[in-house]
């Protein structure tokens, strides 16, 4: 029998957390440990609250010696329960919110970013190069979200891929414990759209914006700090929906504390409330833990919280990489999903793989997405051995005029369109102009290149996902979801039995879009066999809430008819959609619902599925 180490415990566990984040079930919840070198120690955020409270007030410190928040910090807070330093630190809040409107909030400021320490952890940042939907943090501060914005700024250098390529700008909101937040949380379980962070305990950044374009953060967030003994009696007596989604989410997910020592009594009840409610979870919880920081054996049997020892918070950053470096090597993941129709026949296969640059058969064709090089159409130089692989009797990739218009179509003039009529490669474009691309195009760009592949007589059509270069305001989530509801518009039309026999395959490489396929968050059935839309709708309540509700209308529906569905006075009332369909267009603005004005349709204004 094998000895249990710290060590071969990681690597009994990696293949589970790397299984876990492949079926969208791994959230990390992270603790004050992954702040550790830049921010204070919980324990000294404390003192450090303490010496700003009793500086102006001519009291000691617990003590029995004044002393400055510098002194404290330098010295190290004593080693006490979490219970007794909630209950100094409520001392120190009651203290400092009785002296000014800000005063809480600058001393807090003060404490938890020292003068010279400025930089995010190694460890922070291993965490943040993964993509994410949901992060929970009892943290007050904003190293995350700063690496989280860093990590998708830079590339990953030689052990990674380019997270720029990987990702594209993936949007982090970070929200608290108000009930429009907590059902934000519910519905992200199902549904991807923003990234979130779910400061538990509030959230208070330095004075700069961290990101405005990127990190979107509720000023209220500042008012939700969980400190001291009132603020922890509050949220375990009073906000029974946060502790409801709580639960949902410990329930549902498989949670991974990191930098957390899990001895906080308050956090420890949450779970057991959880535990008593419904028993045992379907899923196992993880923890990376300072060895001599939680007991072990009670966190699994009591909890379902399978942990690992480290020494020093330092060695968190190595199994991180570990992990995001194991779920890149993507071993044993679903690399293939294939869909028939109405007949025993695959007719749509979507595989995580490049397209390929040989081995191409008579009857395949390839339709890549292009852009513009000045007024004409410009295939991106990468595709070009793609391009060459497909049509042997290619050339001159590189001179954009070779491309001529077939219906919406873009085909190279090449040796074999000339002798044959037909060349296997085409291009189309989803753009509007040379600077600005549409969600809304992508379904009618895909739809061209089914007509131009069944009308030149091929039966197997490849194709990357269209629109979704660097440059894209959208997921490329959505691009899969509008082609593959283009397919399924396409084969319930009347089709002959030549255009019947055409087999689509898609070729996506981006992890998001692989983990929306491998989580079940893209039904790609539904998208195949509806018509109509599925999205969210949110209508401010005027009780300083959000009803959100999930709705079903075709897509010809107009803003009219849903006004007054949700009895909504057009004249009052206005539209955003998210995703944008396209960067800077008139949507990023509300669009007036006033009654004299022609009617907008859901298409037009860009509502897709999973849109709110």
């Amino acid at each position: 029998m094998s000895t249990l180490t710290p060590e071969n415990d990681f690597e009994r566990f990696l293949p589970r957390l790397v299984a876990a984040y492949d079926r969208g079930l791994l959230v990390p919840f992270i603790g004050a440990g992954m702040s550790f070198d830049t921010c204070p120690t919980w324990s000294e955020l404390v003192a450090g609250l303490m010496a700003n409270a009793d500086a102006n007030s001519g009291e000691k410190s617990a003590g029995g010696n004044s002393k400055s928040t510098t002194d404290v910090l330098e010295s190290g807070a004593d080693r006490v329960p979490a219970d007794q330093l909630v209950q100094r630190a409520n001392r120190a809040i009651r203290t400092l919110a009785r002296r000014s409107p800000d005063a809480l909030s600058s001393a807090l400021r003060g404490v938890l970013y020292p003068k010279g320490k400025h930089a995010v952890p190694d460890k922070t940042r291993a965490l943040a190069k993964l993509w994410w939907p949901l992060v929970l943090t009892t943290n007050y501060d904003d190293l995350f979200t700063r690496a989280y914005v860093d990590a998708r700024k830079q590339d990953g250098g030689p052990k990674y891929p380019s997270f720029a390529d990987k990702y594209g700008e993936q949007r982090l909101t970070v929200i608290g414990r108000e009930p429009q937040d907590c059902r934000r949380v519910l519905s992200s379980l199902d549904s991807t759209g923003r990234s979130i962070l779910w400061a538990l305990h509030g959230y208070m950044p330095r004075e700069e914006e961290t990101d405005a374009l990127t990190v979107e953060a509720s000023p209220s967030l500042r008012e939700q700090l969980v400190i001291g003994h009132e603020e922890y009696r509050r949220i375990a007596h009073g906000s029974n929906q946060y502790r409801r989604a709580f639960a949902e989410v410990y329930r549902r997910r498989s949670l991974l504390f990191v930098g957390a020592g899990l001895r906080d009594v308050y956090l420890l009840d949450l779970f057991a409330e959880v535990q008593e409610l419904y028993g045992p979870g379907p899923h196992p919880h993880f923890a990376m833990v300072r060895k001599g920081e939680a007991d072990l054996e009670f966190l699994r049997t009591r909890f379902n919280i399978n942990a690992i020892e480290f020494e020093e918070y330092a060695d968190l950053a190595g199994y991180l990489d570990r992990i995001t470096a194991s779920v890149y090597q993507g071993d044993n993941r679903a690399s293939a999903w294939g869909f028939r129709s109405e007949t025993d026949a695959e007719s749509l296969r979507i595989v995580h793989a490049s397209l390929p640059e040989s081995g191409y058969g008579g009857n395949e064709a390839v339709v890549v997405s292009a852009g513009f090089s000045g007024p004409l159409p410009f295939v991106d130089p990468a595709l070009h051995g793609v391009v060459k692989g497909a049509c042997t009797a290619f050339f001159a990739a590189e001179d954009a005029g070779t491309l001529r218009e077939d219906h919406g179509v873009f085909v190279h003039d090449c040796a074999r369109t000339r002798e044959q009529g037909t060349c296997p490669v085409a291009a189309v474009i989803p753009w509007v102009d040379q600077w600005t691309r549409d969600l809304r195009l992508i379904g009618d760009s895909a739809t061209k290149a089914f007509e131009w592949a069944s009308r030149n007589g091929f039966t197997h059509l490849r194709m990357p996902l269209l629109g979704a270069g660097k440059t894209r305001p959208f997921a490329a989530r959505f691009s899969l979801a509008e082609i593959v509801r283009a397919w399924g518009r396409w084969r319930r039309g009347d089709r002959t039995s030549a255009e019947a026999a055409l087999r689509l395959t898609i070729h996506i490489i981006g992890l998001p879009v692989l983990f929306e396929l491998t989580s079940g968050r893209i039904n790609v059935p539904e998208l195949l066999a509806s018509s109509d839309l599925r999205f969210w709708i949110e209508v401010p309540n005027g009780r300083g809430d959000v009803d959100r509700e999930p709705v079903f209308y075709p897509e010809d529906a107009t803003l009219g008819s849903i006004a007054a569905a949700f009895r909504l006075a057009t004249t009052e009332w206005g539209v955003e959609v998210e995703p944008e369909p396209r960067a800077g267009s008139s949507l990023t603005t509300p669009v007036a619902l006033e009654p004299t004005q022609t009617p907008q349709t859901l298409r037009e204004i860009g509502v897709l599925p999973g849109a709110t």
